[in-house]
Parts: C-alpha cells; sequence; structure tokens
C-alpha cells in the first residue's frame, strides 16, 4: 500500500537535498586529493569546502526549482452594498 505524503514531510526532505549535495561533493573532493597525494589537512579543507559550496548550491537550486505551496482560499469580507454602490454625500455648499 502507497501512503501519500504530507506537507511537512516534503517540505523536510526539500531542506534534505542541500546536504546531500554538499556531502557527495566532499566525498568526491576528498576521494580525489586521496588519488592525487595531497596533504591530509589540505584534503579536509577541500572536503570541508566543497561541502560549503554543495549546500549552498543545493540550497540555490531547491529555492528556484521547488513549487511554492498553494496558497490557502481565504473567504473576503463582504461589505454592504449601500457602500459600494452609493458615492458618498458631501457637505459643501455651493
Amino acid at each position: 500500500m502507497i501512503r501519500k505524503k504530507t506537507k511537512g514531510e516534503d517540505r523536510r526532505l526539500a531542506g534534505e537535498l542541500p546536504k546531500l549535495v554538499g556531502g557527495m561533493m566532499a566525498i568526491a573532493a576528498l576521494g580525489a586529493s586521496l588519488l592525487q597525494s595531497v596533504d591530509p589537512a589540505h584534503c579536509l579543507i577541500r572536503g570541508g569546502t566543497a561541502y560549503v559550496i554543495g549546500a549552498f548550491a543545493g540550497s540555490i537550486w531547491n529555492l528556484l526549482f521547488t513549487a511554492a505551496p498553494p496558497k490557502e482560499d481565504e473567504p473576503e469580507e463582504e461589505q454592504p452594498n449601500d457602500a459600494k454602490d452609493e458615492p458618498a454625500e458631501s457637505n459643501e455648499a455651493a
């Protein structure tokens, strides 16, 4: 049986995208640094920098491509017909 996602779950999952992208970029940077025999301190700096850049890029992606939640229809307050149709009387003397 397939369960429908609630609004809260969709928002929570959308918040995970930047972390996922950042983590993948960090792993790629760490792997590339290890294959090139880079100093361990520089490996960690590259991995941390890649994570920050990936998290930022994922946030921008999320901002641009996530659909806005639908607005709930709020009933408009109805004004009495007398106030809408008739213009205000003026007390100015001619």
